[in-house]
């Protein structure tokens, strides 16, 4: 049984969107265990990843090496709470408020490259 396509040029392409969640566990594994960031108790976002690439391999095995663009979307919640806390927490007078209307948006695009090995149990 051979590879569905055989060894050579590869193009792909992924879409996806990851779902809301609470990522303040996954930070205290590297931070510590006392962290703690309301930026972080809801993370969610779209992505797309567009690679061109080469497979090598034969029959049963594929090892894959494919580079191209990526791109991230998502919105920060609860910035606003987190803002005005740092404002207040900074020994300000109270004259300065700052106020966030709506979650603001990030968008990012960047290269990216994929490595990997596909065996096939068939």
């Amino acid at each position: 049984m051979s590879c569905p396509f055989g060894a050579g040029p590869s193009a792909t392409i992924e879409v996806g969107h990851y779902f809301d969640g609470d990522a303040n566990g996954l930070a205290r594994r590297f931070a510590g265990s006392t962290f703690q960031s309301a930026l972080l108790e809801r993370v969610g976002y779209d992505y797309a990843n567009a690679h061109l690439g080469l497979d090598f391999g034969s029959r049963r095995v594929v090892f894959y090496i494919h580079g191209g663009m990526s791109y991230i979307r998502a919105d920060i919640h609860n910035f606003d709470s987190v803002v005005a806390s740092k404002a207040s927490s900074n020994g300000g007078n109270g004259s300065t408020e700052i106020s966030v209307n709506q979650d603001p948006t990030v968008r990012a695009w960047f290269p990216s490259v994929k490595l990997g090995l596909i065996v096939y149990l068939w």
